[in-house]
């Protein structure tokens, strides 16, 4: 797996981890840590997650924490459209 993919997956294990914190500021302690020189990563990574759980009030906090992350926001719109996508069936559920 390339260290990038490798770094992104990590970074999402966080935050599913912590999904349903009250106080985020940890979270995005371990996040900034964890990404080290790689904010890219962070900022595309946590954008997605935030867009993905928008609206849900249990992912609330967290989802404002992650909105602070610099270069997240513009990420947001790509999370709201997976959200919006659905599932993918490969049987009929009839």
């Amino acid at each position: 797996m390339h260290p990038d993919v490798a770094l992104g997956v990590r970074l999402s294990a966080i935050m599913g981890r912590n999904q349903f914190t009250t106080d985020p500021r940890p979270v995005v302690d371990e996040l900034l840590q964890a990404a080290g020189a790689r904010q890219d990563i962070l900022a595309r990574e946590a954008g997605i997650w935030a867009g993905y759980h928008y609206g849900a009030e249990h992912h609330r906090p967290l989802v404002n924490a992650l909105a602070g992350i610099p270069g997240a926001r513009p990420w947001f719109e790509v999370g709201r459209k997976r959200a919006g996508a659905g599932s993918h069936r490969t049987i009929d559920p009839q």
